[in-house]
């Protein structure tokens, strides 16, 4: 099979807006619900956040084929709605705006959709009595120890 050699461009352009578009979002998915989705900090990062990503685009579109997103893959309707699927369900999957994780206050403390398992004894508690703090607890399903502090 005869080789064709094509030269690119590196997109350093592309690859800093869009490391710069995503930073502040990721810093508002993370610490919004604490800070307040509506105060002035949160606002603000959403802004600059959107303002570099609508960046990344420019730049994109000027880099043609180059470009770590080639603007032409964005002109068929079945690559763009399943990339649009795509971040709907990431978004379903990993949480949105206020989610808790799949622990309480600390990593030691169940979070509320656990319900505690009586029935059976845990390792812990079989081993040393002395240990109430240990428990089975069943979280999505799965018995899970959880053990005290």
């Amino acid at each position: 099979m005869p080789r064709t050699r094509t030269d690119h461009r590196v997109d350093y352009g592309g690859a800093a807006t869009l490391l710069l578009g995503l930073a502040p979002l990721l810093i508002v998915a993370e610490q919004g619900s604490g800070w307040g989705w509506t105060s002035p900090r949160t606002l603000a990062l959403i802004g600059v956040g959107v303002a570099r990503l609508l960046g990344f685009v420019l730049v994109e579109g000027r880099m043609g084929d180059s470009a770590l997103l080639p603007p032409r893959l964005f002109a068929g309707p079945l690559f763009t709605m399943s990339n649009a699927v795509s971040v709907v369900v990431g978004m379903g999957v990993f949480g949105g705006p206020g989610r808790r994780g799949t622990r309480g206050p600390s990593r030691r403390t169940p979070g509320p959709h656990v319900r505690h398992d009586t029935s059976r004894p845990t390792r812990c508690a079989e081993s040393r009595p002395s240990c109430p703090a240990a428990s089975t607890c069943v979280i999505w399903g799965f018995p899970t120890l959880i053990e005290g502090s």
